[in-house]
């Protein structure tokens, strides 16, 4: 099943806002691909939130110095109402404007009871008519 959410915008909405939508009180967002949340570059010790799919950050260079010689300090695969990254926009966590989301709820029983709901940022999509008050 596949919400589509017209008054959603990424650089609105955040993971919660996703969880809502979906019908969670408590929820987990699939991402697509791993993100790279967290970098060090080994020449000059800089640290940062790339923010990017992972193969992406592979062929990255330091902000600072230029030195392709970086390491992950955290990759991201889902993120959990719980985790620090819920909090942030779909637009800063680097995920693509009107893409249709997989959240999964975190109240089952288990596994065989886990339920998906898809939704969609559609106010994100060309042509969208949404009026934010």
């Amino acid at each position: 099943m596949v919400r589509e959410c017209p008054d959603g915008r990424s650089d609105i909405w955040t993971p919660r806002e996703l969880f809502q939508r979906a019908g969670w009180s408590d929820g987990f967002l699939v991402l697509d691909w791993p993100i790279t949340a967290g970098a060090q570059c080994h020449s000059c010790g800089h640290q940062w939130e790339p923010l990017v799919r992972r193969a992406r950050f592979r062929r990255a260079r330091c902000p600072s110095c230029g030195s392709a010689d970086l390491v992950e300090l955290e990759v991201v695969s889902g993120i959990s109402a719980s985790s620090p990254w819920a909090g942030r926009t779909l637009a800063e966590l680097g995920l693509p404007r009107g893409h249709v989301h997989e959240t999964v709820s975190s109240e089952r029983e288990s596994e065989a009871e886990t339920a998906r709901v898809h939704v969609e940022v559609t106010g994100d999509l060309p042509g969208a008519d949404v009026r934010l008050s």
